[in-house]
């Protein structure tokens, strides 16, 4: 019978202890505070009405400002005067982690921490939406250094004393520039070709003026490629994978940089032409030389000049030897 009362007692005690664990965990302040402290920082009932967003960088990386438009459902990022098509992905990703809830602990409530976690209003980075004559702020968002872990950035509303903290993914979307929201794309939009409907290739090339060459090819009737004319005479077949990636790389194409809302590459040192099965064709026209291993290019139909690198000038405009297949 005594040993059946330790039992019980044991038991009664265990009992108690793991009550008082569990409502330690659930009642424990710190866990409370992140609780609590989920939100979103933009209403996602008001994303619809942004048209305007400024990213500036913090003051340490240079303090550049991105301004990005909307019109007529078409995001734009503004460039020395000009407006080039943007990553619409990219917009929605911010906009998606700024309306999405997540915590946002407190970390300071006084101006004094604002220095020593970088979000003072002149030199913070910053995110700011607005509608698109900026009559009024959506959200003005100050973006200032990451915390000891890495993992989170230190955050601040304009006009609001208190510091929080919140995603580093934030931290990103105001670092490297205009670049980082260009669409880059060669080919974009409606009609843009497609690996798959692209017919015939045709490349010229004097990039090298001691080794040019000119080849065009083409799928024949059982959609096989096959050389249609120039390169002189391969010895041997096309290879089928090799030439199907040289396809992809073309449809794919990514420039460096985008230089100026005009198409004017200079003087032609290659061209690469692809011929759809709708009877259209594209055209990218390689030129002058530019500073980085790189070179100018425009797309037939478009209206700006690209910064191509010499990679990715190599990639679309192979010799004919490099897509045969293997003896």
């Amino acid at each position: 019978m005594n040993f059946q009362r330790r039992i019980a007692t044991l038991s009664v005690v265990t009992g108690i202890l793991a009550l008082v664990y569990a409502l330690s965990l659930i009642f424990d302040p710190d866990r409370l505070a992140v609780r609590n402290s989920n939100s979103s920082l933009l209403d996602g009932k008001l994303t619809a009405k942004v048209e305007r967003i400024e990213l500036r960088a913090g003051a340490e990386a240079g303090g550049e400002i991105v301004a990005l438009v909307r019109a007529d459902g078409i995001w734009k990022v503004e460039k020395e005067g000009a407006a080039f098509p943007a990553k619409k992905e990219r917009i929605q990703d911010l906009l998606d982690t700024l309306s999405k809830k997540s915590p946002y602990p407190t970390r300071g409530k006084t101006a004094a921490s604002h220095v020593s976690l970088g979000v003072e209003d002149a030199s913070a980075g910053r995110i700011a939406l607005s509608p698109l004559d900026g009559s009024s702020r959506i959200l003005d968002l100050l973006v200032g250094n990451l915390d000891s872990t890495g993992q989170e950035v230190y955050l601040r509303r304009s006009g609001d004393e208190r510091v929080f903290s919140g995603s580093d993914q934030l931290a990103s979307f105001v670092s490297g520039g205009a670049r980082a929201w260009l669409d880059l794309r060669l080919f974009a939009g409606a009609g843009a070709p497609q690996p798959e409907t692209i017919q015939k290739i045709s490349v010229v090339s004097r990039i090298d003026p001691a080794s040019p060459f000119e080849y065009t090819i083409a799928r024949d009737a059982a959609k096989k490629w096959a050389v249609q004319a120039g390169g002189g005479s391969p010895a041997g077949t096309l290879d089928t994978q090799k030439t199907e990636a040289f396809a992809k790389g073309i449809a794919a194409a990514t420039a460096d940089d985008i230089l100026s809302a005009s198409a004017d590459p200079g003087a032609e040192a290659a061209s690469v032409t692809v011929e759809l099965g709708d009877g259209s064709s594209r055209t990218i026209r390689v030129g002058d030389k530019l500073e980085g291993n790189k070179r100018k290019a425009v797309v037939s139909g478009g209206a700006s000049t690209f910064a191509l690198s010499d990679w990715s000038v190599a990639r679309i405009a192979k010799p004919l030897a490099e897509l045969l297949a293997a003896n």
